[in-house]
């Protein structure tokens, strides 16, 4: 969970890409703070992720909506780099399988099994 300097410090990174000041993220504005952290996604890509965590169908996302966000994005990068063992930037089909595998022991271990 973050802490409240890494909440004030999302918050002012939030406000700074909100450059309409509206206190919400349209897709534009999250695929360009999205770049700005080398990850670079198609404008119908970013509009999937507000899509997703957009809780209230504004097709916008709001503080606490880009912190889910933000925070999904951050473990799916650390899951990433735990599984490219051989830091080629790729998960090669080994390494999949491997993480396919964890996600699904995990998934038992919740009691998510169909």
């Amino acid at each position: 969970m973050a802490t409240s300097q890494q909440d004030m410090q999302l918050k002012a990174w939030f406000d700074a890409i909100d450059v309409d000041r509206s206190g919400r993220l349209d897709a534009k504005e999250l695929q360009r703070a999205l770049q700005m952290g080398n990850l670079n996604f198609g404008l119908n890509d970013v509009d999937q992720m507000v899509r997703a965590f957009d809780t209230d169908n504004s097709r916008t996302l709001g503080f606490g909506e880009f912190s889910r966000l933000h925070y999904f994005l951050v473990n799916v990068q650390n899951s990433f780099q735990q599984f490219d063992r051989d830091r080629s930037g790729k998960l090669d089909p080994g390494e999949v399988m491997q993480a396919l595998h964890q996600a699904g022991e995990a998934h038992k271990a919740l009691g998510l099994e169909p």
